[in-house]
């Protein structure tokens, strides 16, 4: 009943409709599951965000323009998502949202728990290295089978966290910075950082925002938010430090959940509710940003100076851009009998990109 629970929270979802997506134990009780969570869903993004989007086109299978067999609301931008809604004291244009900052700094000291909070990330972490590899070694012209292909270059880590992924990207030879604005997490990233003294001298932590760096004018041959983007204040703003920080041929490799009612039923309902994986409101799916929204906020933020602009002509300098292009887009699935993580084409649930900014 855990999901009874779960489906009561949701504005306009009635008992009946909680009752009709749990009865049944046939294959055909999923696909009535799935179409009972995309109208729940539905619900909420349009209750949330003030935007239109009928579950009665919601099929289990439909194909979405995303390739994902998902159908999700049309690309929009981010003034008719949850990012507008987030307003920091005194107006400042920070990405940095606290509410969610907050969560993670609660759970600091778990981030090298591999039964603990952070697990999904933990098992996760192969795949965002090898589209990583892959990405990277192939843009910089480097030979991705090799020990180290990312020898040498130099990468930001935004919302590096505990440092799981800086310290993989430091073992392929990057000199790696990782940044984030828990104190708790970096202590966490630093301490374990230490137990590997092959790490020494290519990874550093810094507590810093993205758009302070790129203030200061820093630049990288490439920049990763992974699992970020869902948690900052502002996207326009977050990708046009992300931009600002990554240097003319180099790029931005970003993974993050799509907007999908799969998405919901999976990375809210059953991973915070049923399976308690990660702790109950760790995600907010009006945020969630899907392929397309995402890769029209990217080309819409090249150039721009790291702080809120809208869309549209206007607002922000071209100096300098050389233009963020989306260049590999990719799936990460999860195996629930496994208990691993894979690449593929549905882009349904998470998904990991790669930009590249032309020199």
């Amino acid at each position: 009943m855990a999901l009874a629970r779960a489906l009561a929270k949701l504005p306009a979802c009635s008992p009946g409709c909680v009752q009709a997506a749990l009865g049944g134990t046939s294959a055909g009780s999923a696909d009535r599951l799935a179409v009972q969570l995309a109208a729940c869903a539905a619900q909420l993004h349009s209750w949330a965000a003030g935007r239109s989007f009928s579950a009665s086109t919601v099929e289990p299978g439909a194909t979405s323009s995303s390739g994902s067999g998902d159908a999700s609301p049309s690309p929009s931008t981010a003034a008719s998502s949850g990012y507008a809604r987030v307003q920091q004291p005194g107006g400042s244009s920070t990405t940095v949202n606290r509410q969610e900052t907050d969560k993670f700094a609660a759970l600091a000291g778990q981030w090298w728990d591999t039964a603990g909070p952070f697990a999904p990330l933990h098992a996760m972490n192969p795949v965002r290295c090898r589209f990583l590899r892959t990405a990277l070694a192939g843009h910089m012209g480097r030979d991705a089978s090799a020990a180290t292909p990312l020898a040498g270059l130099r990468l930001l880590d935004v919302g590096c966290g505990g440092g799981l992924l800086a310290e993989a990207l430091a073992r392929m030879g990057a000199h790696v910075t990782g940044i984030d604005v828990n104190e708790g997490g970096l202590d966490a990233a630093r301490a374990h950082a230490q137990l590997d003294p092959d790490l020494a001298g290519r990874l550093q932590y810094r507590a810093a925002t993205a758009e302070q760096l790129a203030a200061a004018g820093e630049q990288y041959d490439a920049v990763v938010a992974s699992e970020v983007i869902e948690h900052v204040a502002s996207l326009p703003a977050f990708c046009a430090a992300l931009d600002a920080l990554a240097r003319p041929g180099g790029g931005v490799a970003i993974s993050t959940l799509n907007r999908t009612p799969r998405s919901y039923a999976l990375a809210v309902v059953a991973a915070e509710h049923l399976l308690r994986w990660v702790p109950p409101g760790t995600h907010d799916w009006t945020r969630f940003v899907t392929p397309q929204e995402l890769a029209l906020q990217m080309e819409d933020s090249t150039g721009r100076p790291g702080s809120e602009g809208s869309g549209g002509s206007g607002g922000g300098s071209q100096a300098g851009g050389g233009g963020l292009r989306l260049q590999l887009l990719a799936g990460m699935q999860y195996n629930p009998l496994t208990g691993g993580w894979s690449l593929g084409r549905d882009t349904g649930v998470n998904y990991i990109a790669w930009f590249a900014k032309q020199p």
